[in-house]
């Protein structure tokens, strides 16, 4: 296997959108079971002019243990639709389970433990592998382990902006450090930009830029922050000392991020 892998295209063709992708199927298998609502809609983005009833599908091909694994669901807003598990010892297509929205799921006979009382208590907006994980499912545990430990996203916790901003600090952090700006400037320098070097300047936000800011934390979905696991919800415009401690402004300084 290749130690990299980059996705190339245009400007707005969609690259971001598989990463995007990605990263909802991993949340989906670590936390639709747990965290979901039994009321909530499954936050899925249907493609434009679809409409909200139509199904968004994930599928995904890993090894773990040197063994083929072939997972992934259709969804809509509504409801899980489909849900499969399929591995590949010895090269031969072994099913573990199938669901179809109201239909009983089908299990394999290769995949032992206890599937019919999960079966029970898996909601129809979380999916079957995130409730067998929750319940150690002896032979799923491991499947949903891949996801959790295997994988991991650089992508906005917060939003867009917000999670630029956290990631410019650290990256101006790293840079402030002679080594780590060498690396830098070695990547800089091999992506052949014309840039023979850089230096890190800090600069005030206008008070606007502020006032954005500190609405993006506010009206965005409840959100953590990957440094430090702290959460500010979009439930309340008051924020604990701890999460405003996280926003540090004065009335000539820039925005700082703790790094």
């Amino acid at each position: 296997m290749l130690p990299v892998a980059a996705i190339y295209g245009a400007n707005a063709s969609g690259k971001s959108a598989v990463i995007k992708a990605f990263e909802f199927l991993v949340n989906a298998v670590k936390f639709s079971h747990t965290q979901w609502q039994p009321d909530q809609r499954i936050p899925v983005d249907p493609f434009a002019g679809d409409g909200p009833a139509a199904p968004s599908e994930f599928a995904v091909d890993f090894l773990l243990a040197g063994i083929r694994h072939q997972y992934g669901f259709a969804a809509n807003s509504d409801a899980i639709l489909r849900e499969w598990l399929y591995v590949y010892p010895k090269g031969k297509r072994q099913l573990w389970f199938s669901r179809v929205e109201g239909s009983p799921i089908s299990f394999g006979a290769k995949m032992p433990g206890e599937n019919k009382m999960i079966e029970g208590l898996t909601r129809k907006n979380s999916l079957f592998l995130s409730a067998a994980a929750q319940n150690n499912h002896e032979a799923l545990l491991h499947v949903q382990k891949w996801f959790s430990e295997a994988l991991s996203f650089g992508t906005s916790h917060l939003t867009y902006f917000a999670g630029r901003a956290a990631y410019g600090a650290n990256a101006a952090q790293f840079c402030q450090d002679e080594p780590g700006k060498a690396v830098i400037v070695r990547l800089l320098s091999h992506a052949d930009l014309g840039i023979a070097g850089l230096s890190i300047e800090e600069a005030p936000w206008p008070e606007f830029g502020i006032r954005l800011f500190e609405l993006l934390l506010t009206e965005a979905p409840s959100a953590t922050f990957p440094e430090t696991n702290k959460t500010i919800r979009s439930d309340s415009c008051i924020m604990s000392d701890t999460e405003r401690s996280h926003l540090k402004r004065s009335k000539n300084q820039a925005v700082r991020w703790p790094i």
